[in-house]
């Protein structure tokens, strides 16, 4: 019970701001720079965790890119101008995206031979871990004073 209390706390104020957003960018260089970074780790983590649910690595990482892109430009940024709410977006894309891996979990070809059935949980948990990861990791690097100074 302890470990789950831990990681609830550490990883839910994470999950509800995963996806970058910066609302005055200094650059558009910089944003790019910044969103390509955030959505390649998000899908690197993610396809780690599934590689260890019997999924294949690279199909999977394609797949996740692809769906993360996708999700983040026809889904959460129209959300994002309609709600005008960081946290209900970040909630639904959260949502979204484990509704994703639960899909692509589906196809024969991101599926090792060993492959089981991925659970619902497993699905949520690897995209809190992405999103979680994929923020911090934006965030730091659209905050850093060499990133500034760079761009």
């Amino acid at each position: 019970m302890k470990k789950w209390i831990f990681f609830i706390v550490l990883v839910f104020p994470t999950i509800v701001f995963a996806n970058p957003v910066i609302i005055f960018p200094s650059s558009d260089l910089r944003i790019v720079i910044v969103i390509a970074i955030a959505f390649m780790l998000e899908a690197m983590v993610t396809t780690i965790i599934l590689f260890f649910c019997d999924m294949e690595v690279f199909p999977t990482l394609v797949a996740l890119l692809i769906g993360n892109a996708g999700i983040y430009i026809a889904i959460f940024l129209p959300i994002l101008r309609v709600i005008q709410s960081l946290v209900i977006a970040e909630s639904i894309i959260f949502v979204v995206d484990g509704i994703y891996i639960k899909m692509i979990s589906w196809i024969d070809a991101l599926q090792m031979p060993d492959f089981k059935r991925l659970s619902w949980r497993a699905a949520f948990i690897s995209a809190a871990i992405g999103n979680a990861l994929s923020y911090y990791v934006g965030h730091i690097i659209a905050n850093s004073s060499r990133f500034s100074s760079v761009y």
